[in-house]
């Protein structure tokens, strides 16, 4: 045995047949020369080898009996390659996942048609969802039937409102309807008592009515229409000032103030009149309240069988130029022109009076014909 000390001063002992060669310490693990022989050999200065490397088997204190064994540098362990590793099968896709997700696609993007294919979209995806989680490694596909489920979701309720907006709408598209017919025919009636009460203001103004019902030159010879010759008393009297009261309706000038057309003179009923046009008109003829045979103005006064009983605008069923002096001919022996067809049941008419009265259409022509005539006598009774 070869006895040498360590620079802790630990004294250290090994077989000779480890004469030359290095050990570390099993105290302090420092690296130390095995002496040679009996004689002693300091241990080495400034060798070192990484404690990973450097043996401490064999090296033992105060036990000389024990052999000191050579350690081999240890093997690493070779690791497996990816090419011996036997492959794994990939899980196969869930055919209810499948079919979820398909059927959740048609109840969304055909909810029109497929809402219905929504339900068994959000069974099928549950139920994938269930058998994926008890197999994973033999099922797969589990982002489908999430899909599946929330398409499915999303079709039966996008087709869920639908049937909702169809039977909802279905019972309001009459009483939407009715509505906005009432709005129109308040609105028409508004626009007959502005009219009304501007012939009541120019009859004021001018100690009568439009003779013939227009603008007339020296010669008695209709030029613009009553509708031009009220603008200043419905807050149109700039548009008034760009007519030449001297030039017929359809002069180069004149014509081009057509489009100008005041809201006043628009129906907004079931007809639409073309740009330019209105439904109001007056009749005009012998009897009428605009006689052309008086030879001079009307006046209110001559309305004898009382205002409230004779109307001077009506609801024409024919639409006209507004700046054309071309209003209805009554002939007391001849057929009414036809009127109304914006409102059901009836049209409205504006009385010399200023009021406004809708008339069903179920009045008798007599009733009509008396209130068209100012001084008939007649006994006006409508239903």
């Amino acid at each position: 045995m070869i006895r040498f000390t360590c620079e802790c001063g630990r004294e250290l002992q090994a077989p000779e047949e480890y004469a030359g060669k290095q050990a570390a310490c099993p105290n302090c693990q420092r690296v130390n020369a095995v002496p040679l022989g009996d004689r002693p050999a300091p241990a080495s200065e400034g060798v070192q080898v990484p404690r990973a490397q450097a043996p401490t088997e064999g090296v033992q204190a105060d036990r000389p009996d024990e052999p000191l064994p050579e350690r081999d540098e240890p093997r690493p362990r070779r690791r497996a390659r990816e090419d011996d590793r036997e492959p794994r099968a990939a899980p196969a896709t869930s055919g209810k996942a499948v079919t979820s997700a398909i059927l959740g696609a048609l109840s969304v993007f055909c909810f029109v048609i497929l809402f219905f294919l929504g339900l068994p979209a959000i069974i099928l995806g549950a139920l994938a969802i269930k058998d994926i989680g008890r197999n994973e490694r033999a099922l797969g596909g589990r982002g489908l039937a999430i899909t599946g489920l929330v398409l499915g979701i999303v079709g039966s309720l996008l087709g869920i409102g639908l049937v909702v907006v169809v039977l909802l709408g279905g019972a309001m598209v009459p009483a939407v309807f009715k509505v906005r017919e009432a709005a129109a025919r308040m609105n028409s009636s508004n626009n007959i008592k502005q009219m009304g009460l501007a012939l009541h203001n120019y009859e004021s103004t001018y100690n009568g009515l439009p003779e013939k019902g227009a603008i007339c030159d020296k010669a008695g010879k209709p030029l613009l229409s009553w509708r031009v010759a009220i603008l200043p008393y419905i807050e149109q009297n700039n548009l008034f000032k760009q007519f030449r009261l001297d030039e017929p309706w359809d002069s180069a000038h004149n014509k081009r103030l057509l489009p100008m057309m005041p809201k006043t003179y628009v129906i907004s009923g079931s007809k639409k009149a073309p740009e330019g046009m209105t439904y109001y008109r007056a009749f005009i003829g012998r009897g009428a309240i605009f006689d052309p045979t008086l030879g001079r103005q009307p006046r209110i006064a001559d309305i004898a069988d009382g205002t409230s009983n004779t109307l001077w605008i009506v609801e024409a069923a024919e639409p006209v130029e507004w700046t054309r002096p071309d209003d209805l001919p009554f002939d007391a022996d001849g057929p009414l022109p036809p009127l109304g067809g914006h409102f059901r049941g009836g049209f409205n008419v504006g009385m010399a009076d200023g009021s406004v009265r809708f008339v069903s259409e179920k009045t008798p022509e007599a009733t009509i014909r008396a209130m068209i005539t100012r001084s008939g006598a007649e006994v006006v009774d409508l239903p």
